[in-house]
């Protein structure tokens, strides 16, 4: 599958996945040192954020948007990508609160953060708690 044909390539910069019905994320780690572009949009994909995006300290571009990601977006991401331009989380099943390490990105190179946001504190609605513009730069869609 894609996982095992990715899996020897040492120096692998852009992973585009978008839009194939796929419904996992091929399991990158041996990689994602390398890797600044990630893109898994528009699949079919279920289930919690990779823990293996916490391996990818040069992304700079993260798409896993129009998806069935369930689950709160873990406090790892922020800590871990310094070079992170671009997050895009909307169209999914994600709820809780934004972490603050993704927050406070924005500080840093962040210019660019969606989730589907709105959601009140202790809600339950499929959204995630993320305050425009300081922290999400667009709720529900791209900038």
């Amino acid at each position: 599958g894609v996982t095992k044909a990715l899996s020897g390539w040492s120096v692998l910069q852009e992973v585009t996945l978008a839009n194939n019905s796929f419904e996992t994320v091929p399991e990158l780690v041996d990689v994602m040192s390398s890797i600044t572009y990630f893109d898994v949009s528009g699949n079919n994909i279920a289930g919690e954020i990779p823990v293996f995006l916490a391996f990818a300290s040069n992304l700079a571009y993260v798409d896993i948007s129009s998806n069935s990601f369930s689950g709160n977006i873990p406090d790892y991401m922020g800590g871990n990508l310094p070079q992170l331009y671009s997050l895009y989380m909307h169209s999914n099943d994600l709820t809780g609160k934004m972490p603050q390490s993704i927050c406070n990105l924005r500080d840093g190179n962040l210019r660019n953060l969606s989730v589907d946001c709105g959601a009140e504190e202790g809600s339950v609605t499929g959204d995630v708690s993320c305050d425009v513009p300081q922290c999400c730069t667009v709720c529900n869609g791209y900038v």
